[in-house]
């Protein structure tokens, strides 16, 4: 059970760094999508609620602002955790531009 990216990019109208992702093979109440951006120091975090669909945990888009991120290649991993669930998705590389 881990999470997939379905999109992760730079997104020059919100000045974000932005992933869409979902959990396939878990259907729960309560779960955590929690987005992780690194550049070789400390990471960047941002979370969400995962919400139930049909026949997957739908993580819906996660943001880093721009203000926070220096130019350059950032790491994006989706990791998701629930009482009784927990996984990480493979890391995706996201170019963020300078100002």
């Amino acid at each position: 059970m881990n999470p997939v990216i379905t999109y992760a990019g730079w997104e020059a109208g919100s000045w974000s760094l932005e992933v869409n992702g979902y959990v396939a093979g878990v259907i729960e109440l309560e779960g955590t999508c929690r987005l992780t951006a690194t550049q070789g120091g400390a990471p960047l975090v941002d979370e969400n609620p995962a919400e139930p669909d049909a026949s997957t945990m739908n993580c819906g888009l996660l943001q880093i602002a721009g203000s926070d991120l220096g130019a350059g290649t950032w790491t994006a991993v989706l990791t998701y955790e629930s009482a009784t669930s927990a996984g990480e998705s493979t890391a995706v590389d996201v170019e963020v531009p300078a100002r």
